[in-house]
């Protein structure tokens, strides 16, 4: 109770979580940007590696792409399996620097317990599907859902021991009075992360470490309210809810 009874006297503050970010991208961002352009290259090219001759024929004979050459395929899903997997490495990567470490991206990242993964995908499915839904009525409910469950799935991989249940009733009770600013920070970063399509594209791998940088903040500030001059200034506290 303690802990949803400080959210109810302490307001998120968008300002001071994308100056945390800042802060955290100009120590860490440049090895996580060049760790995301690399990726974006490798599966850009597996990506082109599984395109049927149809699509390549296109190209070489510069006539508009038909349908068949746009459908997806394998190389999609391998792109798809490899980004989900890539993104739980940086936000576990994310979580250690949040808290201190100097321990940037490597293969501890992804040493999380098999089944943390599969409570992850569950997660996301089913949180996927009920935005969806909510989407489908007036648009408001579906942005209620994103944002009051959206950070269960980064609780599940801070938490690996934590079930479905754990992660959602997180989320909602963490998120309870505090939708505006959420939602003001994620459109917030949303627009800072777009502006690094200005540099060429390239941009955006830098962009996007501040983005996820301001999520994972804003996940820590909402499992531990205090006011963000003082994180980082003593542990996180990460007991289970």
């Amino acid at each position: 109770m303690c802990l949803f009874n400080s959210l109810q006297t302490m307001n998120l503050s968008i300002s001071d979580i994308l100056e945390q970010a800042w802060q955290l991208t100009r120590k860490h961002g440049l090895t996580l940007a060049v760790v995301f352009f690399v990726f974006y290259l490798i599966a850009g090219g597996v990506s082109m590696a599984f395109m049927p001759s149809d699509y390549w024929d296109a190209i070489a004979s510069g006539s508009a792409m038909t349908e068949p050459a746009r459908s997806y395929n394998m190389g999609d899903l391998l792109v798809y399996v490899c980004s989900y997997i890539f993104n739980i490495g940086i936000f576990t990567t994310m979580l250690r620097l949040a808290r201190g470490s100097q321990e940037n991206f490597n293969l501890r990242s992804f040493q999380l317990p098999l089944s943390t993964y599969g409570k992850n995908v569950v997660y996301n499915i089913i949180y996927g599907i009920c935005i969806c839904i909510g989407f489908l009525f007036l648009i408001i409910p579906g942005l209620i859902v994103a944002v009051r469950f959206g950070f269960g799935g980064i609780y599940l991989l801070d938490h690996p021991e934590a079930s479905l249940e754990d992660a959602a009733r997180f989320s909602w009770q963490s998120t309870s009075g505090q939708f505006f600013p959420l939602l003001g920070l994620g459109i917030v970063s949303a627009l800072v992360v777009l502006t690094g399509l200005i540099l060429c594209c390239v941009g955006i791998c830098y962009t996007a470490v501040i983005g996820d940088f301001a999520f994972v903040l804003t996940y820590l500030y909402l499992l531990n309210p205090q006011p963000m001059r003082n994180m980082g200034a003593t542990p996180y506290d990460q007991t289970r809810y």
